[in-house]
């Protein structure tokens, strides 16, 4: 006897071109992710050349991870209502703009804004879209996919570190970030490769038309474009004479009031209603906090202990190294073992414990070799609670709103990353050293891994009584669909 089972139009084939999306997302995570680790190189070069102490340097590369996860939530709205690629592609333009524009920057605030703010807003027009489009591939595989993709920060992570001491040997922090620029603009690449899906229920052969007919549809086709060209020309000639100035302004402020409106209604204020996923958005805002710290500081308190820049590149390309082998494997994990699958939260939980137990541990030895399994451990964890992020978001809230559930994830972690590593480097402008600062960054790992725990339980108790949330289950959603461009 054959089941009848529901179709679903927008249903599509497990991954497909959807792992051509993988290849988009890592050619970003690469190039967005994978340079925030070296950016330490650049935050060292920028102490020398202007002067300034730690604390007020911290904020030029505090703000890029900041605004790249603050614009989350709009750029996911945006990406909902305009399609994904034509906001990933406004994002790539403006982060290569910025980045060029900072090159002619005298001033530490100057740079705040160009190489900070301006550019960290491009990197959140491209990031969550990009990152929440490969729900529309993915289902059994997500994790799987998502870890292939993250690994773009491990080889971003490796690469870049040596790259960026070379071009700041050769060509100073301003020749450097005009090559950074270049390389930003690839982005425009991951935005190519997002595509509408197609169901794979709906794909009935065409018929192919005779070449009257298709003479005849042109013609057809040209006779309504000239006749709609000329009534549009004549409406347009006119309406300036027929619609007084005082109508016009009224008109223009109705469009643009119905535009925030009309975005307004994709951030979905409710998602925020859910206990379980409101105290996910707070766990996820101490936990980015500790890990703005150790990205952006991560160089410079190497450098403290002694250690030349070209070992400090060397180490750092460590942390790559690592990611690009936790990415895949932890995500294999949380994919194919049922027990971790079942237990995502304690999964996630451990593995920040492990991160905020070897960041207090960094803090404890100086020596080269130590540091540099620090650094590995350091990158293979990253591999895990990066890509699982979106993992966690999908399970709490389910699949029609796991796009909104990640935007707002973002940007409540753009709070920590937004004061995570000035308030590091003012602890480090006040006692001269790093410890304190790792010590905090640290706490703030443990802290989170303690939180998941609280909410795992939560979690359990809401759904089994139906007081909150949705179940953790992966249905797919009966109106998904890819917006193109």
């Amino acid at each position: 006897m054959v089941k009848n089972k529901r179709r679903n139009d927008t249903d599509v084939e497990e991954g497909g071109w959807g792992w051509f999306l993988v290849l988009g997302l890592f050619i970003g995570m690469f190039i967005m992710k994978g340079s925030q680790v070296s950016l330490g190189i650049f935050f060292i070069a920028f102490v020398n050349y202007f002067g300034e102490g730690a604390g007020k340097t911290s904020w030029i590369l505090s703000l890029v991870t900041c605004m790249a996860w603050f614009m989350a939530p709009l750029s996911t709205a945006l990406a909902k209502k305009y399609g994904h690629r034509k906001i990933i592609t406004i994002g790539s333009v403006l982060s290569t703009v910025s980045v060029f524009v900072s090159t002619f920057s005298n001033d530490v605030w100057v740079l705040a804004l160009t190489l900070g703010f301006l550019n960290g807003a491009g990197f959140g027009l491209v990031s969550a879209p990009l990152t929440s489009s490969l729900q529309f591939y993915f289902k059994k595989r997500q994790s799987l996919a998502l870890g292939i993709a993250y690994t773009g920060i491990g080889v971003g992570s490796l690469s870049f570190p040596p790259l960026l001491n070379y071009w700041l040997d050769l060509y100073g922090w301003r020749g450097s970030l005009l090559l950074y620029s270049a390389m930003t603009a690839h982005l425009c690449i991951s935005a190519a490769l997002v595509q509408k899906p197609i169901s794979k229920f709906n794909r009935e052969p065409r018929e192919t038309p005779s070449p009257e007919t298709v003479s005849l549809q042109d013609d057809a086709k040209d006779m309504q474009k000239n006749s709609t060209t000329t009534v549009e020309h004549e409406e347009h000639s006119g309406s300036h004479d027929s619609i007084p100035p005082t109508e016009q302004s009224k008109q223009t402020c109705s469009k643009v009031y119905a535009f925030f409106k009309d975005i307004g209604t994709f951030f979905d204020l409710t998602l925020l209603l859910d206990a379980s996923f409101l105290i996910f958005l707070l766990t996820y805002s101490v936990f980015s906090m500790g890990q703005n710290i150790i990205t952006m500081h991560l160089a410079p308190r190497i450098e403290d202990i002694g250690i030349s820049k070209e070992t400090i590149a060397l180490i750092l390309s460590l942390y790559g190294m690592g990611n690009i082998v936790g990415a895949p494997v932890l995500g294999a994990i949380a994919s194919y073992v049922k027990v971790v699958r079942r237990n995502i939260y304690y999964y996630f939980s451990g593995i920040l414990f492990a991160t905020g137990l070897t960041v207090i541990l960094f803090t404890l030895s100086s020596n080269p070799y130590f540091i540099a399994t620090f650094v590995i451990v350091q990158g293979f964890t990253r591999g895990g609670y990066s890509a699982q992020t979106i993992v966690l978001v999908r399970k709490i809230v389910g699949d029609e709103n796991t796009t909104t559930g990640y935007g707002w994830t973002l940007l409540f972690a753009s709070i920590g990353q937004l004061i995570g590593a000035p308030i590091s480097g003012y602890l480090r402008d006040y006692t001269g050293r790093y410890t304190a600062s790792f010590y905090l960054g640290g706490a703030c790992f443990i802290a989170s891994g303690l939180s998941m725990l609280l909410l795992s339980t939560i979690r359990t108790r809401c759904t089994n009584k139906g007081c909150c949330g949705k179940p953790d289950s992966y249905q797919h959603p009966e109106n998904t669909e890819l917006k193109t461009m």
